[in-house]
């Protein structure tokens, strides 16, 4: 798995975490509507900044990523 950087903002470590609901509608990568039982974030656990909703962790961790550069 890929490692978390820090948070972009105040520096606090990151973690993934997820969330159920059937009722939780996103923008999938194609730009559909869609639903799922099962969202992915990444959150930082000093200020509680977090990544969008995600289809699936690795997108999650790599958006995270990609904003603490």
């Amino acid at each position: 798995m890929e490692e978390l950087k820090p948070c972009p903002f105040c520096g606090g470590n990151a973690y993934l975490d997820f969330a159920h609901g059937s009722n939780q509608s996103y923008l999938s990568n194609n730009g559909f509507a869609k639903s799922t039982p099962i969202l992915y974030m990444v959150f930082c656990d000093e200020c509680y900044t977090r990544t969008i909703a995600c289809e699936n962790s690795s997108v999650a961790m790599q958006i995270w990523n990609r904003r603490a550069e």
